[in-house]
């Protein structure tokens, strides 16, 4: 996922879809400007992330 994926998909700000980012492992392939992180990741930063 990109960081705009991340925005479109949770709902939430660029700051916060950076935020997330940044938590995380990203991968960048050779030749390639993007950024991205797995999507399973993000879920399970957000579901260890959730306070109830």
């Amino acid at each position: 996922m990109t960081s705009r994926e991340i925005q479109e998909e949770l709902g939430v700000t660029r700051a916060t879809a950076d935020a997330i980012m940044r938590q995380l492992g990203k991968t960048r392939f050779p030749g390639g400007r993007r950024v991205y992180v797995h999507r399973q990741a993000v879920y399970r930063l957000v579901e260890e992330s959730t306070v109830l």
